[in-house]
């Protein structure tokens, strides 16, 4: 569950990247952002809080 809701925001942040790339781009979140997705990828473990 928690899990396919962190990559629709992932997906959402990379959707803004391309529309607008200096607003995303200018802030430290897409880096954060971009961690999480790697991990995800690297990771495909359920997250369960």
């Amino acid at each position: 569950m928690l899990t396919a809701t962190i990559y629709f925001i992932i997906a959402a942040v990379h959707v803004l990247a391309l529309v607008h790339p200096r607003w995303v781009f200018g802030t430290k979140i897409f880096m954060v952002f971009l961690y999480i997705s790697l991990a995800a990828a690297y990771a495909p473990m359920p997250l369960s809080a």
